[in-house]
C-alpha cells in the first residue's frame, strides 16, 4: 500500500486552510519548501499514522484525511490502520536518541542464531494478527450498533429541559445536576425496564401539558410561627399607682419652687453624706449644724424608693414596634388566605399603634411624676389599660397563625401532586427515548460482543506474552551494535565514530566514541547523521521489511555543512533505493538538488517533484502543495526563482507574504554577489557597494547603493548567508525595488534577461 496524498488537514494554529493541488506520490518523492511551509506537519501526520496515535498534546484537535491507492485514513482510523510506514523527524531525534549523555535507545534486531525461534514467533504473530483482525471486526461491529452511553446522556439532558421554565428548573433533583446517571440508576432499580416502556410513556399530549401545568405551582411552604404579646395590664396597674403616691418631707420652700437647685442640692446631700463631710466641697466653709439632717428629712430614703420604682416600671413598659408588625408577604399566601391575612394585618398595625401610644403616655407620666415627687399638690390622670387593643392585636395573630397552618396543609397535598406529576413526565421522557433508540436490544447486543471481545483480548494478552518471551530471548546487544557501527562506518569511513557496549545500573547502553576516545562533544551535523544512523539500523529491528514499506524522510540534513551534505545524499541513496514508496522533504537546496538529480536517473521512472508553500490568502495562512515550479525544475540554483517572485510580488502579479521579502532580497544578493564579484562574505560584498554604488555621481544609483548596504548590514550576519531574516510589512515593497534597482545598475544585460524570464513565468 502506498500513499497518494494528503487531502485536507484542518483544526491547526500554524495555518487555517490546506490544499493539494500537485500530482499525487509516486515510488520517489521529492518535496520542497521554505522554513515554515508546513513540511512538519506532514511529517507528523504520517507519524501519526505510524504510530497509531496523535502523540503531541498540542495537536490533539487536528484533523485529516490521507489517500492511499484504494482508501483513505482519517485521524480516528490510525489506531487501527495497518500501513507499513516509518518516519523519520526532528521528534524522531529527541525521543530516541539523548546526545547529552551520548547515549540511544537500544535495538532491537533479530540474532543469526535464532532462526527456530523466530519460526516459532512468526507463527505465534500470524495467529496473533488473525485474533486482532477478528477484534477489530467486532470493534467495527460494536460501533455501528451506537454507544449507549450517547442514548443515556440524550434522555438525561432531555428530562430538565422539560422543567427549565418550572419552579422545578433549581430543584436538587430535577435542575441542572440531572444527567445521565440518574436514567441510569431508573434503570438498574427497576422504574424503567424493557418489559414497562410502553406504559410509562404517555401518548396523549393534552395529559402531558396537564401535567406539566401542576408541576409550574410556584407556592411554598411557609415556615412562620408568630408568638403573641404577653399580658402587661399589671404595669399599668402599678403605674398608676404610682403616679397617686404622695411622699410626705420635711418642707423646704425654696427647693420645692426650684427643680433645677433641688436637683443640684440632692447630689450635693448624697456626695456629703456617703463621705460623711463636715465641711461644704464647693465653698470650704463648715457647713452648719443640723443642715444635714435637715436635708435628709427633705430628700427621704422612701423618696428614692419611688423613684426607684418608677425606673424600673417605665424600663418594663417596653414593646418594640416590631412586636406589632407583620412582614408576611400576601403573595406568598394561596388566592383564598389573602384577603383575611390582610385585613388581620391591618388590625394588628392600626390596634398597636393605640397600644404603643397608650404605653408611651403611661410612660411620659411616670417620669413626669419623678420630677414632682416633691410638689404633692401636683395630680397625674389614670391611664387605662388599652384591653380591647391588646387583645384585639392576639387573637388576630392567632388567626394569622391558623391561616399559614391552612396554607401548609393544602401545599402538603400540591406538593404530593406535583411530585408525582413530575415523577410521570420524567419517566415518560426516559421512556420514550429509550423505546426510539431502540436501547435494550442494543443493550443485549452490546453486551453479547463485548463478551467477545473480552474473550478474544485474554487470548491475545496470553499469545502477546508468549510472543515477548520469545522476543526477548532474540536482544543480542554484539548484534546490534555490530550493525550500527558497520552503518556508521559507512558514513564516516574506518573507526571515525562508533558504539561500545557499556555497562550501567540500569542495564546495557552504548558508549559513543570517536577514534577510540569518549566523543563528549558532537557537531550538530555529526548529531543528524547520528540519528539518521539509528533510524536507518531501526528499519531492520523485528525483522522490518524496508523493501514493502512506506519510508519519511524530513530535512535530514540540518545543520550539516556541504561535505556533510553530499555524504547524506549518498548514504540515503544507497540504503533507501529499494524501498517500497520514500517521501524526502527538505528546506535545503543543495541537498535539493542532489535528490533531485538522483530522481532524474533514467532507472527512476516512477518520481514526483512538489513544492510546499505557506502563503497569505483571503482566509489567513494557506498550505499549497502543488508541482515543482518550472524555474526550481530547471535551474540549480533558487536565484532565478526567487528573483522571479520578487519581481512579480514588486509588479503585483503575485502574492507574497510580505515578512518573507526580506529573506527572498538577501538570498537574491547572496547568489547575485557570489556569482557576479565571488563574494565570500557580508564584509566584501558592503565593500563592492561603497565603491561601485555609494561613490557614484548618480543619486539614484547612490540612494540604490545606501539602502541595500543598509539593508545588507541589518539582516545579514556575518559570512552566514543562510541564516533566515524578515522585515516589517511595511519595508516589502521598498525591499524588492531596490533589490532589482541594485541588480539593473550592476548589470543590465543580466537585469533585462531576468526581466524577459520574469514576464514569462505567468506565477512562479
Amino acid at each position: 500500500m502506498a500513499i497518494k496524498r494528503i487531502k485536507e488537514i484542518k483544526n491547526i494554529d500554524a495555518f487555517e486552510t490546506f490544499c493539494w493541488d500537485g500530482e499525487d506520490f509516486k515510488t520517489y518523492n521529492l518535496v520542497y519548501g521554505w522554513n515554515g511551509s508546513g513540511k512538519t506537519t506532514v511529517s507528523r501526520i504520517l507519524n501519526f499514522i505510524e504510530r497509531k496515535i496523535i502523540h503531541i498534546p498540542e495537536l490533539q484537535s487536528i484533523e485529516f484525511t490521507v489517500q492511499f491507492d484504494e482508501s483513505l485514513i482519517k485521524k480516528q482510523d490510525i489506531e487501527n490502520n495497518s500501513l507499513s510506514i516509518r518516519v523519520f523527524n526532528e521528534d524522531f531525534i529527541k525521543e530516541n536518541l539523548a546526545f547529552e549523555s551520548s547515549e540511544a535507545k537500544k535495538i532491537i534486531i533479530v540474532g543469526k542464531d535464532n532462526i527456530d525461534t523466530q519460526k516459532k514467533l512468526t507463527a505465534l504473530e500470524a495467529e496473533l494478527k488473525r485474533k486482532e483482525d477478528e477484534w477489530t471486526q467486532l470493534d467495527t461491529q460494536l460501533s455501528k450498533i451506537g454507544r449507549l452511553d450517547a442514548i443515556l446522556k440524550e434522555a438525561g439532558g432531555e428530562v430538565p429541559r422539560q422543567f427549565g421554565n418550572t419552579p422545578l428548573a433549581n430543584d436538587k433533583y430535577y435542575g441542572r445536576s440531572y444527567n445521565r446517571s440518574k436514567v441510569e440508576a431508573r434503570i438498574n432499580n427497576g422504574t424503567v425496564s424493557e418489559s414497562n416502556l410502553s406504559v410509562l410513556i404517555i401518548s396523549d399530549p393534552a395529559d402531558i401539558d396537564a401535567k406539566k401545568e401542576v408541576v409550574k405551582s410556584e407556592k411554598g411552604k411557609i415556615d412562620l410561627v408568630l408568638k403573641q404579646i404577653a399580658d402587661f395590664s399589671h404595669l399599668f396597674q402599678s403605674a398608676n399607682d404610682l403616679m397617686g403616691v404622695v411622699v410626705n418631707v420635711e418642707s423646704i420652700d425654696e427647693l420645692e419652687a426650684d427643680k433645677e437647685l433641688r436637683d443640684w442640692t440632692e447630689s450635693g446631700y448624697k456626695l456629703h453624706k456617703d463621705r460623711k463631710l463636715n465641711a461644704c466641697k464647693f465653698c470650704g466653709g463648715n457647713l452648719p449644724k443640723g443642715r444635714l439632717d435637715r436635708l435628709g428629712n427633705f430628700f427621704t430614703d422612701e423618696l428614692q424608693k419611688i423613684k426607684d420604682q418608677i425606673d424600673e416600671t417605665v424600663s418594663k413598659l417596653s414593646l418594640d414596634s416590631k412586636e406589632v408588625e407583620i412582614n408576611l408577604d400576601s403573595s406568598l399566601l394561596f388566592p383564598e388566605f389573602t384577603k383575611d391575612y390582610i385585613e388581620l394585618q391591618a388590625t394588628i398595625t392600626d390596634k398597636g399603634k393605640i397600644l404603643l401610644d397608650k404605653i408611651r403616655s403611661l410612660k411620659e407620666g411616670l417620669i413626669s411624676k419623678k420630677d414632682c415627687l416633691h410638689e404633692q399638690s401636683k395630680k397625674f390622670s389614670h391611664i387605662d389599660f388599652p384591653k380591647e387593643a391588646f387583645e384585639n392585636i392576639n387573637e388576630a395573630i392567632e388567626k394569622i397563625n391558623n391561616i399559614i397552618v391552612q396554607h401548609n396543609a393544602k401545599f402538603d397535598v400540591i406538593e404530593d401532586e406535583i411530585k408525582k406529576a413530575a415523577e410521570d413526565i420524567e419517566l415518560h421522557i426516559i421512556a420514550a427515548v429509550l423505546s426510539n433508540k431502540e436501547y435494550f436490544k442494543k443493550k443485549k447486543e452490546t453486551e453479547e460482543t463485548e463478551k467477545k471481545i473480552a474473550s478474544i483480548k485474554s487470548k491475545s494478552a496470553l499469545l502477546a506474552e508468549k510472543i515477548n518471551s520469545l522476543k526477548a530471548t532474540l536482544h543480542n546487544a554484539s548484534d546490534a551494535l555490530n550493525k550500527i557501527n558497520q552503518t556508521l562506518k559507512d558514513f564516516f569511513g574506518e573507526s571515525h565514530i562508533f558504539l561500545e557496549i557499556a555497562e550501567r545500573a540500569e542495564g546495557v547502553g552504548y558508549a559513543l566514541k570517536r577514534r577510540g576516545k569518549d566523543a563528549k562533544h558532537l557537531s550538530e551535523g555529526e548529531k543528524s547523521i547520528l540519528a539518521l544512523v539509528y533510524f536507518l539500523v531501526k528499519l531492520e529491528e523485528d525483522g522490518f521489511d524496508k523493501n514493502n514499506a512506506v519510508v519519511v524522510i524530513d530535512d535530514p540534513v540540518d545543520s550539516q555543512d556541504g561535505n556533510f551534505l553530499f555524504r547524506t545524499y549518498g548514504f540515503l541513496k544507497r540504503q533507501l533505493k529499494d524501498v517500497h514508496q520514500l517521501i524526502i522533504l527538505t528546506h535545503n537546496y543543495e541537498f535539493f538538488n542532489l535528490i533531485r538529480d538522483w530522481l532524474c536517473e533514467p532507472t527512476i521512472r516512477s518520481k514526483s517533484h512538489l513544492f510546499i508553500m505557506n502563503r497569505v490568502s483571503d482566509g489567513g495562512q494557506k498550505v499549497n502543495i502543488e508541482n515543482l515550479p518550472t524555474l526550481l525544475q530547471e535551474y540549480k540554483t533558487e536565484y532565478h526563482y526567487l528573483c522571479c517572485r520578487l519581481f512579480q510580488y514588486f509588479n503585483e502579479t503575485s502574492i507574497i507574504d510580505a515578512p518573507l521579502i526580506a529573506n527572498i532580497g538577501r538570498k537574491i544578493l547572496e547568489y547575485f554577489a557570489t556569482f557576479k564579484w565571488s563574494c565570500k562574505s557580508t564584509e566584501e560584498f558592503s565593500n563592492i557597494v561603497l565603491s561601485r554604488f555609494i561613490n557614484d555621481p548618480d543619486h539614484l544609483k547612490k540612494g540604490t547603493g545606501d539602502f541595500i548596504l543598509k539593508f545588507v548590514h541589518e539582516y545579514s550576519h556575518g559570512r552566514n548567508f543562510s541564516r533566515d531574516v524578515s522585515a516589517p510589512a511595511l519595508e516589502a515593497k521598498s525591499i524588492a525595488k531596490n533589490v532589482l534597482e541594485f541588480i539593473r545598475f550592476a548589470d543590465k544585460e543580466h537585469y533585462g534577461y531576468l526581466k524577459a524570464l520574469c514576464t514569462a513565468v505567468p506565477d512562479a
